[in-house]
């Protein structure tokens, strides 16, 4: 919505916007896929929590930043117009490259503890998505019309920030803990197939919600 305002509603802005989105979660996904090929975190939830973290931390910053955005686009139309689709697009990345990258992230993760857990990764992703679609019917249709895009941008960030403390509760909690959480591995069977109803599975649903 904060785009939006900054780029006006056109087909091109809403193209932009998209683009880097889901461009963003793909890298992210991608690039935290290799590093796992090559390291397998023994807590998984920390790195969750920390992505979490960046998430809300970047909602936080997205209010003065598309403000920034608003003032090179209203400096460079009237000298340059014909410039203008590559400011936004470049603005756009800036903006959101770091925040859709760690949200691509989370996904390899998420199939990491479907691993650790010996269950299908469709147990963590399916209440992942649902949050994120209940999240937002909810912000759209309530929390926006009440508060406003700025209040909505921080209980929004507020939220991610609550997981991302609480993921590195667990974690740092896990390595006191005898197997720890997500420390689990083949030999500890009674912890199998139990990803969904874990504290993660839970924080997955809330993190997207």
């Amino acid at each position: 919505l904060k785009a939006s305002l900054a780029l006006g509603v056109s087909a091109s802005g809403t193209a932009i916007i998209l683009a880097v989105t889901m461009g963003g979660m793909t890298v992210g996904s991608l690039l935290m896929g290799a590093w796992l090929r090559h390291r397998e975190p023994r807590y998984p939830v920390c790195w969750y929590g920390l992505l979490e973290g960046i998430i809300g931390c970047s909602g936080l910053a997205l209010h003065p930043l598309f403000a920034w955005l608003e003032r090179i686009d209203s400096a460079t139309f009237p000298k340059a117009p014909g410039i203008v689709p590559w400011v936004y697009l470049f603005g756009i990345i800036t903006i959101l490259g770091l925040p859709t990258m760690a949200m691509g992230a989370t996904l390899p993760l998420l199939g990491l503890t479907a691993k650790r857990y010996q269950t299908s990764i469709a147990l963590l992703y399916a209440p992942n998505t649902f949050g994120a679609a209940i999240g937002t019917l909810y912000l759209a249709l309530a929390v926006l019309p009440a508060l406003g895009v700025w209040k909505s941008a921080l209980i929004v960030s507020g939220i991610n920030i609550s997981i991302a403390l609480m993921s590195l509760f667990l974690a740092a909690g896990a390595k006191f803990s005898e197997g720890g959480l997500l420390a689990v591995n083949q030999d500890h069977p009674s912890r199998r197939g139990n990803a969904a109803g874990s504290p993660v599975g839970r924080l997955a649903w809330r993190a997207e919600f």
